[in-house]
């Protein structure tokens, strides 16, 4: 049990950090202007210095 709970700790932090991944570091209003609403994995755009070398659902950290 205890493990499981460790590995889904893991997973979500992970899989929220891919989520956020495009919009690394840029403000909500610039995120919304380029995007939109994020409901999907997406690579990183090449306008943004912190994500563009990233693929889709590829966590940073």
């Amino acid at each position: 049990m205890k493990a499981e709970r460790i590995l889904g700790a893991l997973y979500g932090q992970a899989l929220g950090d891919a989520m956020g991944m495009p919009s690394e570091l840029w403000p909500r209003t610039r995120v919304k202007a380029h995007f939109g609403w994020i409901d999907r994995f997406l690579p990183g755009p090449k306008e943004n210095n912190a994500a563009c070398y990233f693929n889709r659902a590829e966590f940073t950290d």
